[in-house]
């Protein structure tokens, strides 16, 4: 009775859009212009991957009261400069933030502590107390060459300690400086930079060196792709500071990562659609072939994508990173009322249906009432993702059960009157091979088929036993974006994880209670930025201030050189190269002197510049981390303090 009753209905519901094809096709169109306006006016992308779930509980009270305390800690994109080369990286990374820093307008947020110059000065307090003691012993045997650089900071006081070395019994290290010397020459007459990097002997590393700089945008995160416009100013600041080939910059954190996920979801989309756009092109131009069901198809497409993005615009009112992909689903479920209803109407006119209103109300009674069930379990399945706390597959869920009652208003009503205006469609048969044979073939050996199945279900079985759930949300991210790998590098060097949770408390008791569990591998606090054994640490400080002391305050300091001094330094080391018996072992460097001494004068200036800067730098850097007090709480930087208090 029900279904009479509603096979009827709709029989007289596409009757009258039947006659009254014209009118119809007008409010639809006029539907569909103020639906593609209402979607693009109210467009909003929702980049904040914290509102896919439900905000109403206790984490999220807790989130907001850390948030309120500690601001410049969330929403926030990292700029991580890597490399082997600790004066390159460091370098790298205070042109970054230094040009972070001039735009005060663009970040409100700039946190690089790791560059910050207090912990340099007291870097030998922050070391284990091993390599300070080690540290200690190179620089006590050290200290003639570095008294002999501190009275004379010049190319012609380190070609002569070169020279020293050559005639006598060098110091440990030596050959080490000669291959610096001889690369620094080699690049200087190649006509590239011969700077030499001495931090990196002092802060040698056999892995990476890592410096990461934290930056908090002025731009409100909830705006529609409001990391994108962040991203590319750190993005065209990394490619203006052009960081050195050996030196690598990425940039990830919550802002970048939110960012790159919304690009790879939109790009998705847009790649997903067109490849369903194409594939259906080709199912309709095939097996179809009729130029007025194919189109009166993909003006469906049109109106009910826009209708379907003005609705979620009015019903939910913005998108993320799930709720985007309907655009797929309405051309994959959407369309299929079409081309069910089409096939049946082309199938009605090869029969000799004769008229166009007679092929359609034969259609309508052969598939209406299907349509209609299906639009309605179809919509009532998407709706069971409404009642989850899961918001971005909520959101999902009424976006698409909107799309599909949109899908099956339109295929019971834009098509009858686009198949009504266009006429009387070409008949066409499309001859298919039966099936017959196959499912005669299945019956005839029933038993070996279930064996099969049963024996594939419980292979199935076994392999999905194995499987675990992945509760790291990264897992759900693309691993080839640039905050992606980025972020992985850090894992793997130790620096980062995303197992960490943020606690505010005052509690020592719990906070030592917690650091306990077999679950907590570590609990970074203030407290950690206070060096251990600093008493003896100090003591080897002020012991090196002793021994140190003629090269950090010398009793003497020489003119700087001319350019004939300079000449002669070179010529005096090469001769003594020479008259060496391991000539072999300084054969690079002595082809690189020769071809200095010949070359003009003012060249060895340049050179000067590259080999003396950086280590009269070193020097100074030198002075002042032997000269450093006692590390408390009170005295590690504010911008750190505030960081965690």
């Amino acid at each position: 009775m029900i279904e009479r009753w509603l096979i009827l209905a709709l029989a007289k519901w596409v009757g009258w859009v039947a006659r009254h094809a014209w009118p119809v096709l007008a409010v639809l169109a006029l539907l569909t212009c103020a639906s593609a306006w209402v979607a693009v006016d109210r467009y909003r992308m929702n980049a904040d991957l914290g509102d896919l779930i439900h905000q109403e509980s206790s984490w999220r009270d807790d989130f907001d009261r850390f948030e309120a305390a500690f601001p410049d800690h969330v929403k926030t994109a990292v700029v991580v400069v890597s490399g082997s080369g600790f004066k390159q990286v460091e370098d790298a990374a205070r042109q970054i933030e230094a040009e972070l820093r001039r735009r005060p307008d663009r970040f409100r947020a700039v946190y690089a502590g790791g560059s910050h110059p207090f912990f340099r000065d007291h870097a030998l307090l922050y070391a284990d107390a091993e390599d300070v003691d080690e540290i200690a012993a190179n620089l006590a045997e050290a200290q003639p060459w570095l008294t002999a650089v501190a009275e004379d900071p010049s190319l012609r006081g380190l070609l002569g300690l070169l020279e020293e070395g050559v005639e006598n019994d060098p110091p440990s290290g030596f050959d080490n400086v000669v291959e610096l010397f001889q690369e620094s020459s080699a690049a200087l007459l190649a006509g590239n930079d011969p700077t030499v990097h001495w931090a990196n002997e002092f802060f040698s590393a056999d892995g990476v060196w890592h410096r990461l700089i934290a930056v908090k945008s002025n731009l409100d995160v909830g705006e529609t792709l409001a990391n994108a416009e962040m991203v590319a100013e750190l993005r065209a600041i990394v490619a203006q500071v052009g960081a050195p080939p050996e030196v690598r910059v990425g940039i990830t954190g919550e802002a970048a990562l939110a960012f790159e996920e919304i690009e790879a979801a939109v790009g998705g989309v847009q790649l997903a659609g067109w490849l369903a756009v194409a594939l259906l092109a080709v199912v309709l131009v095939v097996g179809v072939r009729s130029l007025k069901i194919i189109i009166a198809t993909f003006a469906m497409l049109v109106v009910g994508i826009s209708m379907t993005a003005a609705y979620a615009m009015l019903t939910v009112g913005e998108y993320n990173t799930l709720s985007v992909v309907f655009v797929v689903m309405f051309f994959g479920l959407g369309v299929d009322f079409a081309i069910h209803f089409s096939l049946r109407y082309q199938e009605a006119v090869n029969v000799g249906a004769g008229d166009v209103a007679r092929a359609l109300d034969s259609t309508i009674h052969s598939v209406g009432g299907a349509i209609f069930i299906c639009t309605l379990t179809t919509s009532l399945g998407f709706l069971g993702f409404w009642p989850t706390d899961y918001e971005g597959l909520a959101d999902l869920g009424i976006i698409s059960a909107g799309g599909m009652v949109i899908a099956g208003f339109l295929a019971l009503t834009l098509l009858p009157a686009l198949f009504t205006v266009g006429g009387p469609i070409k008949r066409h048969v499309l001859p298919l091979p039966s099936g017959q044979r196959l499912v005669e073939t299945l019956i005839a050996h029933r038993r070996w088929v279930l064996g099969l199945i049963a024996v594939a279900a419980l292979m199935a079985l076994a392999v999905a036993s194995q499987s675990r759930f992945d509760y790291s949300v990264l897992a759900l991210k693309d691993p080839a974006t640039d905050s992606m790998r980025t972020l992985r590098r850090l894992q793997r060097d130790g620096e980062a994880t995303d197992y960490a949770l943020l606690l505010l408390g005052k509690d020592a008791q719990a906070l030592e209670r917690i650091a306990a569990l077999p679950e907590v591998d570590s609990i970074i606090t203030l407290a950690d930025f206070v060096p251990d054994d600093q008493p003896d640490k100090l003591y080897v400080l002020e012991d090196l201030q002793w021994m140190l002391a003629s090269a950090l305050v010398p009793l003497r300091q020489l003119e700087p050189p001319t350019e004939r001094e300079l000449q002669a330094s070179v010529r005096s080391l090469l001769e003594t190269i020479e008259a060496s018996g391991d000539r072999g072992r300084f054969a690079g460097l002595e082809a690189a002197l020769r071809e200095l001494a010949d070359g003009p004068a003012p060249q060895l200036l340049v050179w000067q510049q590259g080999v003396v800067a950086s280590l009269v730098e070193e020097l100074d850097w030198l002075r002042r981390a032997l000269h450093v007090g006692e590390v408390t709480e009170a005295v590690v930087p504010a911008e750190t303090r505030n960081r965690l208090t």
